[in-house]
């Protein structure tokens, strides 16, 4: 696993789309440049173009086999061209990172459609979701999980562990323990919060899920309304079910948190996507009856800022522009504890 410092670098150095186009043996062709968190992209008439940092080992190759198992399974996705190593490219030998083509789909993220669609267009939109999540969680598939994800359950790339086992959290919270602002109070309470839940969990059965459905992620068109796509597998495995839940509502709750880039303006106010997870429960109502449900995700909610706290504290090490202060995952991770989470005040 390349360095985290490196991959850092890797999304701001100079890549020409045109080069990867002319590896997937493509013509050159206009392009907008899109910047993600852990990828670059550059969205053409007909193809997109990406280019991952290295960070996640395997992301993308690990998508192009998801990809190809939900051809036929009626989930739109992008179908892939081709794809490679970054360092294919004669200008790039040596660096790290992938690069995939995929063909283009109609239509917008929802994070910049919501803002458009009228009420009977959301409902369409947020039923449709509903009825894909459902079928993705009904695809045949043995036991699956990207192998960067596998290598983020130890030390020490835990700083990788994106919607980890919840059997790492105290390991999680011990490696926060030697953070230089560690809140070693509420770290204990962290603690206790696993300890109470663990067995919540222990009957789960496993299914695929996508493990990152938020407003960038899905695409929709506005005539016909719909869900024309959904972007970005590179983290898809099998889980309990409700995992998807994690990332979905955390947006729909706080969608003005996530930017189309890091460091942009968000087009939606807080609270304008509350109204998606009723639509999505209509089409899904199985996902919402698990039992526990609310207390199962904030378990969720707390290993994810556990994995914020480690990854913060990884790249402020690494960036000599990076300041000292104090990490705000804190405070997010406090208000969980506290009762003020993302799903607190959600009738689940």
């Amino acid at each position: 696993m390349r360095s985290a410092s490196r991959s850092v670098r890797a999304l701001e150095r100079e890549i020409d789309p045109n080069a990867v186009l002319g590896l997937a043996g493509l013509p050159a062709a206009r392009s907008e440049p899109r910047h993600g968190w852990t990828n670059r992209a550059w969205v053409g008439d007909s193809y997109v173009v990406r280019v991952s940092s290295g960070r996640l080992e395997g992301s993308l190759a690990h998508e192009r086999k998801i990809i190809d198992l939900l051809r036929s399974s009626g989930i739109p996705v992008a179908p892939v061209v081709a794809s490679g190593l970054v360092d294919d490219l004669p200008a790039h030998r040596d660096e790290a990172g992938e690069w995939l083509v995929s063909r283009r789909l109609p239509g917008d993220t929802m994070a910049s459609a919501w803002p458009r669609l009228d009420p009977a267009r959301r409902s369409r939109v947020g039923r449709m979701l509903g009825s894909l999540m459902r079928s993705l969680h009904h695809v045949p598939v043995a036991t699956s999980a990207p192998r960067w994800w596998i290598d983020a359950h130890e030390s020490p790339l835990l700083r990788n562990a994106y919607r980890p086992r919840v059997t790492l959290g105290p390991a999680l919270v011990e490696a926060a323990r030697e953070l230089p602002d560690a809140d070693q109070g509420l770290l204990d309470e962290t603690a206790a919060l696993f300890d109470e839940r663990i067995g919540l969990f222990a009957s789960d059965t496993e299914v695929l899920v996508h493990g990152d459905l938020y407003g960038h992620n899905i695409l929709v068109t506005m005539t016909p309304s719909g869900v024309s796509g959904l972007l970005d597998w590179e983290g898809a495995r099998t889980a309990p079910a409700d995992v998807e839940l994690d990332m979905f509502l955390r947006w729909a709750t706080a969608a003005d948190d996530f930017p189309q880039s890091p460091g942009a303006p968000s087009s939606i106010r807080r609270g304008d996507c509350l109204e998606l997870i009723d639509h999505v429960a209509v089409s899904y109502p199985e996902l919402f009856a698990i039992p526990n449900l609310k207390a199962r995700l904030e378990v969720y909610d707390a290993l994810w800022h556990l994995v914020q706290l480690l990854l913060d504290g990884y790249w402020r090490a690494n960036d000599p522009s990076a300041t000292d202060g104090r990490s705000p995952t804190w405070d997010r991770l406090r208000a969980l504890l506290e009762g003020r989470g993302p799903v607190a005040s959600l009738p689940l």
